[in-house]
């Protein structure tokens, strides 16, 4: 029997152009489900795989009559379904959903779903009230989608995405972060998922085989959707398409499952390295971890000097463990690595306790811009060496445009034998400026060190977002290096600072809705309390905003939950825009815990 091979040229069933229109009332945009797959005598024998997707759609706008249209159809790859789907006057508060449910007759297969267009927003003219709060004006008003790539639609739609019965009950969530919007799944859609036929297990598995195409044995697929209430006008008129494809293809004579949305598929017992030399720019490396392969973890250290796509194919997280230096290194513009575990416990025990960026999970270079760094767990980093000075994530001079998005930080450690702070995330200018950093949705726990500890630090002529993270579980205690015995230094959740390679400090930074508690100083005489937010005295003060946070203080500790060095921020406006747990007070230039 004859293997076939599958590429991203070769997709076997597609979903095409789904869209939802955002608009002032009575204007809507259609929206249709497509396949136009073409299947060729030599990728497929008749009788042995044979993928068939239903579709169900729908829609809740709070019982108002808007003229929206759901249906329901089948994708039967004998030439091409539609389905129309239109949403009218979408405005916050409604809600809706899409259900997938595949079936693949007569063998089970390796099921996969990624989208090769991706999403595009149309802006679609503005409204007055859009054009007051939003200066992208392009496209004109109308029943036709206008103005591509200008749109915010795709940005603010909140999705779920789950495994699900046929009825639509849930089986199983899918790992969806807080906020998770259109634009975010698509982005990784967009290097491909390998769909799991059996969602009440651990692992992953081929997906079922059905006798004919009304029988559903595998797990469906639900993504429900909904507009914020709080978003405001910048969504008026807008318009969002996006385009889905279900490829599947035979287990048998296929053990090992490759990625038809990748350039190059890598199994344990494979070298990541390898196929990240062999690829060109724009190329997608999709990386299996788990039981796959020789269900090894990776051990190399990891050199992206090409733009791609690095990601996962599974919900089986590839670990990637090095003992030293930085795990993974870019050096390269618009790289993305998506879905790993990357430790780095430094215990070839080489570290420098001088050497302020010592062990690294993820080490963006100087100049590389555009870089993503999305849904990675980043752990025991600096936990095997006493000299580490360890840091998560750190991106250096010029890594403009870097969104750090959705990752899990945890159990960070440093000792009184290193120098410098144990920081999780640190973005760092020392002569190069950046702009556009995004810190946005991570989870970050477990930082202890006996000098000092820092959740989020933006460092010289740095400007962005730091924006709807959860940071807890941050400790300092111990003495500083060579002083004698003197206490330890200092713990610091949001850093505005200057450092020590930049004439300035940050500016334009937006600090909002994060949740932060249990952040503590616990040796006695330390130098300075925990600080929850600290905006340095070279920060531009007047161009920081902070609002919308959860600080919650410790009981057993003198706090500050907002230190401003600069003395333009205002600090009554702060105390009223957010929230504080025991309740703050401004005294001087501090809001410090009551």
């Amino acid at each position: 029997m004859r293997e076939f091979e599958l590429t991203r040229r070769r997709i076997l069933a597609g979903v095409g152009g789904i869209g939802l229109a955002s608009a002032t009332a009575g204007l809507g945009t259609s929206a249709y489900f497509s396949d136009t797959e073409t299947v060729e005598s030599n990728e497929i024998r008749a009788g042995e795989v044979d993928l068939y997707v239903d579709y169900e759609t729908a829609v809740s706008q709070d019982g108002v009559t808007t003229g929206s249209t759901t249906n329901d159809g089948t994708i039967d790859g004998d030439g091409t379904a539609t389905g129309e789907y239109v949403i009218n006057d979408l405005t916050p508060g409604d809600s809706g959903s899409l259900q997938f449910s595949p079936k693949i007759v007569d063998n089970p297969g390796w099921l996969w779903i990624g989208s090769t267009v991706g999403v595009t927003d149309y802006e679609n003219g503005q409204t007055e009230p859009e054009g007051d709060v939003d200066g992208s004006d392009a496209g004109s008003l109308g029943n036709v989608p206008s103005g591509a790539g200008a749109g915010e639609l795709s940005a603010v739609l909140q999705v779920d995405v789950s495994y699900c019965t046929e009825s639509g009950g849930v089986i199983h969530e899918f790992q969806n972060p807080a906020d998770y919007t259109l634009a975010d799944l698509f982005k990784e859609l967009e290097s491909g998922f390998l769909l799991d036929g059996d969602a009440t297990t651990t692992g992953t598995d081929a997906y079922p085989s059905s006798p004919d195409s009304s029988t559903q044995n595998g797990p469906c697929l639900c993504i429900e959707w909904e507009v914020p209430t709080d978003v405001g006008n910048e969504i008026q008129s807008d318009g969002v398409a996006f385009g889905l494809t279900f490829a599947a293809y035979q287990t048998r004579n296929n053990p090992a499952p490759q990625n038809p949305f990748a350039d190059a598929t890598v199994l344990p017992g494979d070298a990541i390295q390898s196929a990240v030399d062999d690829a060109s720019a724009g190329d997608v490396v999709s990386v299996f971890g788990g039981t796959f392969g020789d269900g090894s973890d990776y051990t190399e250290a990891i050199d992206v000097d090409t733009p791609l796509t690095l990601a996962r194919a599974s919900a089986e997280r590839p670990v990637v463990e090095h003992s030293n230096g930085s795990t993974v290194d870019v050096q390269a513009d618009d790289v993305t690595v998506d879905g790993f575990e990357i430790r780095n416990p430094g215990t070839q025990g080489s570290g420098d306790p001088t050497d302020y960026a010592g062990t690294v999970g993820i080490d963006v270079s100087s100049g590389s811009e555009n870089v993503c760094l999305q849904h990675n767990v980043l752990a025991d980093i600096g936990t095997g060496d006493d000299d580490a000075n360890p840091i998560g994530i750190l991106a250096s001079d010029g890594t403009s445009g870097i969104t750090i998005y959705g990752n899990e930080l945890r159990n960070l450690e440093g000792t009184d034998e290193d120098e410098g702070a144990v920081q999780a995330i640190l973005v760092n200018e020392s002569g190069t400026q950046i702009t556009d950093a995004t810190v946005r949705g991570n989870t970050i726990t477990g930082l202890l060190d006996t000098r000092s500890t820092v959740a989020v630090r933006f460092n010289g002529d740095v400007s962005g977002v730091i924006d709807g993270n959860e940071i807890s579980d941050l400790n300092t205690e111990g003495t500083i290096p060579g002083s004698g015995g003197a206490p330890g230094g200092f713990t610091q959740v949001i850093s505005l600072a200057q450092g020590g390679g930049s004439a300035t400090g940050p500016s334009n930074v937006t600090i909002r809705e994060n949740t932060i508690s249990d952040v503590e100083t616990t040796t006695s005489d330390n130098f300075a309390p925990p600080f929850h937010v600290v905006v340095g005295s070279s920060t531009d003060g007047s161009t920081v905003t902070i609002e919308s946070n959860e600080f919650s203080g410790d009981s057993q500790d003198d706090e500050v939950y907002v230190g401003d060095g600069t003395g333009s921020l205002d600090l009554s406006a702060v105390l009223a825009t957010n929230s504080f747990t025991p309740a703050g007070t401004i005294s001087g230039t501090r809001i410090e815990r009551s």
